[in-house]
């Protein structure tokens, strides 16, 4: 059999498998089967993954990837401090832990965006003030490039938190500017150019490699991905339907089942009902007030995961 995909997908559509069988059969040339390919995507972590694998086991490169989560995240919130922003460093230590980073430092495509984030919010911190003084589209530049990169070397897994997160960061070094809410919604854009940008041209490289073919796997995964209707299966053998899932649907059962469903409706009254507090002080004058521009770029920061 031709091995050229990354796992092997059982010749006969009712068997079904679990992950360490499909990986033991993937490296076993008596079984039948086809080989699960993916084209669309650049697959940019092994360039970082292969090397680790050559001089360590697989249990090594959890513990290394974990510690170096955890430096960088030390290394972020001392960097918060020397900028005199240590009191916003609960709130973005508590918007990284509900990423599961126990969760991500045990997973090895899971751990690329928690990498592209931190970076990114270091460099945010050491390279702001040198920004600062330069033209205003640096900040776009800096969003462009992280993009990118997160295109390159994520596998479609949670790209919008190093997105979100600096834009955050950025909301936060900016609050007591001028900026309206347009500047940060530019930004975003350029991340999304970056990483829009990046995906089209690995179809592009991918069409003219292997063939047309591929563009129309792409648009078959679109069309697949923005439906309502959830299926069971792996790669195309998922025929079975079971039933259709509204976006609600899934947003809510997520949540649900991260917190439970009773904390959730719990977690979102005290929400709303923070924010009616706050908004009522500010209008009575009983807090200082901000620009308005910052505090809506973290309100658009929040709510980008649910866009």
């Amino acid at each position: 059999m031709r091995n050229d995909g990354p796992y092997l997908v059982p010749a006969d559509p009712n068997v079904t498998m679990t992950q360490e069988q499909i990986l033991r059969a993937t490296v076993d040339p008596e079984v039948e089967g086809r080989y699960e390919t993916y084209p669309r995507y650049w697959h940019g972590y092994l360039a970082l993954l292969k090397p680790q694998l050559l001089v360590m086991d697989y249990y090594s490169i959890l513990m290394l990837n974990g510690m170096a989560l955890l430096c960088l995240l030390i290394a972020f919130v001392v960097l918060l401090f020397r900028h005199d922003l240590g009191r916003f460093s609960p709130a973005f230590v508590l918007a990284f832990l509900l990423g599961s980073p126990v969760t991500v430092s045990l997973n090895m495509q899971y751990y690329s965006c928690a990498y592209i984030t931190l970076l990114a919010l270091i460099a945010l911190l050491v390279l702001y003030e040198r920004v600062k003084s330069m033209d205003k589209g640096m900040f776009g530049s800096i969003f462009l490039l992280v993009g990118m990169v997160t295109n390159y070397v994520d596998f479609l897994t949670y790209p919008i938190m190093t997105l979100g997160m600096p834009l955050a960061l950025l909301a936060v070094l900016q609050r007591d500017s001028n900026r309206s809410l347009g500047s940060y919604v530019a930004n975003a854009l350029w991340w999304l150019v970056g990483y829009g940008g990046m995906w089209a041209a690995k179809w592009g490289l991918s069409a003219l490699v292997l063939g047309p073919q591929t563009l129309q796997e792409v648009v078959n995964q679109v069309i697949v991905r923005s439906s309502s209707q959830a299926a069971t299966g792996i790669g195309d053998m998922k025929t079975e339907q079971a039933g259709s899932l509204s976006y609600y649907d899934a947003l809510y059962g997520c949540w649900a089942r991260i917190v439970g469903a009773t904390a959730l409706r719990v977690l979102i009254g005290l929400f709303a009902l923070v924010n009616v507090v706050y908004v009522r002080a500010y209008k009575d004058g009983r807090m200082n007030k901000v620009p308005v521009g910052p505090v809506l770029a973290l309100v658009f920061a929040a709510l980008l995961p649910f866009l």
